[in-house]
């Protein structure tokens, strides 16, 4: 990253950001990831900003200079508690774009779990900015169950916290299993 930049980071903080049957949730993943970055962006002499978002922009964090600035800002996202559950990425782009934001990179952190198409939204902030998604998955949901063989196991969806029975799934999201 050059210096002089502005860079932004979009935190997903949906509920689906808080599965982890693996051991470690994606928000303890985007924590990492972000304590590592924007440090490291920062240190170079670039303006650094966050923004989280959940089916909305929920907080926003003016890209600023100073490694400790930064770190202060990284304390309170992490110990943010999102107002709401659902994701709505085509949203949250709009609202960037709307804004009118000054950054040169924006950092996308999100498992990207929607209902909703943002492929418009994104190209458009992609035509504006430069855009760097980076995708959190657990193992869990890219994998099938293997010591299941059959039957039908009760589900919740974390953002909308529907249950609903299903059979082996293939894929899972940001669902957990009720046995």
């Amino acid at each position: 990253i050059e210096k002089g930049m502005i860079c932004l980071f979009v935190i997903d903080r949906s509920a689906s950001v808080f599965f982890g049957p693996s051991g470690v949730s994606k928000k303890e993943i985007q924590d990492r990831i972000l304590n590592i970055l924007a440090p490291a962006i920062a240190r170079n002499g670039n303006k650094v900003g966050f923004i989280i978002s959940t089916d909305c922009l929920e907080k926003y964090f003016q890209p600023q200079f100073g490694e400790k600035s930064i770190a202060d800002k990284l304390v309170l996202i992490a110990d943010y508690q999102p107002q709401r559950k659902l994701t709505n990425l085509d949203a949250v782009f709009r609202e960037i774009l709307e804004l009118n934001l000054q950054a040169d990179l924006i950092f996308i952190i999100s498992d990207f779990y929607t209902n909703i198409n943002f492929k418009d939204s994104l190209n458009f902030l992609s035509n504006k900015y430069d855009v760097i998604p980076v995708l959190l998955k657990d193992p869990f949901e890219t994998t099938t169950f293997p010591k299941i063989k059959g039957g039908m196991f009760l589900f919740r969806d974390l953002e909308t916290n529907d249950f609903f029975w299903g059979e082996k799934p293939q894929k899972i999201s940001n669902i957990s299993l009720f046995e």
